[in-house]
């Protein structure tokens, strides 16, 4: 299938692009090509939804994206690309349920991908502490998003092929190990707890999510404590103090739908985080979005309100529970939420080529469509 072709070669390109170079992630832009390549794969298939639900949400949200693209862009004068960066996880939910029920990828392409990429990040790990200066490793791009789709792989694998070998089980963990990424870490233990227990239950998965908080705030704050920082100076405070300081005068209704019209935090905040002026407005001004404060969670709260963080798990869930177990579904969706509370989640390119996977990928015993 052409698809799986595309795919495959991308992924020895990046792969390749990672273990040649140790100044940089990858010499490729891979952020870049895989958006290309995701908003592309809708067109390998016909225009068919596996369900009621897929089809009437994928349209609300294409009528809602388009009359909001109309407003912001073309009334409000608002920066095209700053508006796409804070919408681009809602076209990739329309992508999803369009794709929703469609199959691509074989047990036995996943096998093979699955075990060529843990042995290169495993490779590239290890060498970058040897040949770069940099203490935090990655094959494609930082690794606190690449390790999300890794895990995100992992659990396609053990859906789709069968459970991880021995000797996956030892290499997958000394990755998150080698990888420095506490928030990674955090989610693949929570991974291997969930698949170590018989019966899994709502209770049992609320305490693993709020010991994982807890045992990241006290790390961070441990942290600070050991290298003479104060709580202030923490990255991620400082990132929620500006959230909680741009909406400081909201009104009931920005609480439950944020901001329609896309809009700036506020000038005290992006002034104190001027340092990250690579993450302010296209437009060339001094304005900052909510994408500075690189939390997930914290830009669709501030963006599209409680109400739009609300739907997104609701429809996230929704496409993870039709598509794999019971068990698997509630692992994915905790580590999609967890890598929220740090990074993009799933405004990343790389999150969304693992869910791609899970969705399009199916066991022998299903036939293509």
């Amino acid at each position: 299938m052409p698809l799986t072709i595309i795919y495959s070669i991308s992924l020895v390109s990046f792969i390749i692009g990672g273990l040649i170079s140790y100044s940089q992630y990858n010499i490729l832009p891979v952020d870049n090509i895989l958006e290309v390549i995701i908003l592309s794969t809708s067109f390998f298939f016909r225009p068919k939804f596996d369900s009621k639900f897929s089809a009437t949400v994928f349209y609300i949200i294409t009528i809602y994206i388009v009359i909001k693209t109309i407003i912001n862009v073309g009334i409000m004068g608002v920066n095209y690309l700053d508006y796409f960066l804070a919408n681009k996880f809602v076209v990739y939910f329309m992508i999803l349920l369009y794709l929703s029920g469609k199959c691509a990828f074989s047990p036995l392409f996943i096998k093979n991908i699955y075990t060529l990429l843990l042995y290169s990040f495993l490779i590239k790990y290890i060498l970058w502490h040897f040949l770069s200066d940099s203490s935090r490793p990655g094959i494609f791009v930082e690794n606190n998003f690449e390790l999300l789709f890794l895990i995100l792989l992992s659990i396609v694998k053990i859906e789709r092929v069968g459970g991880l070998t021995k000797l996956e089980m030892i290499i997958l963990p000394s990755v998150f190990l080698l990888s420095g990424s506490r928030s990674g870490l955090l989610c693949i233990l929570f991974m291997m707890f969930c698949y170590m227990f018989k019966t899994i239950d709502y209770k049992i998965i609320l305490k693993l999510i709020f010991l994982s908080l807890l045992a990241l705030t006290v790390f961070k704050i441990f942290e600070s404590r050991m290298v003479g920082m104060e709580l202030q100076q923490i990255d991620r405070y400082v990132f929620f103090e500006g959230f909680l300081h741009s909406i400081k005068g909201w009104g009931i209704l920005n609480y439950i739908f944020g901001n329609y019209i896309l809009a700036p935090l506020d000038a005290y905040t992006c002034s104190r985080l001027s340092f990250y002026q690579v993450l302010f407005s296209y437009n060339g001004s001094y304005e900052c979005y909510s994408v500075i404060l690189h939390s997930f969670v914290l830009r669709v709260i501030y963006d599209f309100g409680f109400l739009g963080f609300i739907l997104t798990l609701l429809i996230l869930w929704r496409l993870l529970s039709t598509h794999l177990s019971v068990r698997s579904s509630i692992i994915a969706f905790a580590c999609i939420l967890l890598n929220g509370f740090s990074v993009s989640s799933l405004n990343s390119a790389l999150c969304m080529l693992g869910l791609i996977f899970i969705i399009t990928s199916y066991n022998e015993e299903h036939e293509k469509l």
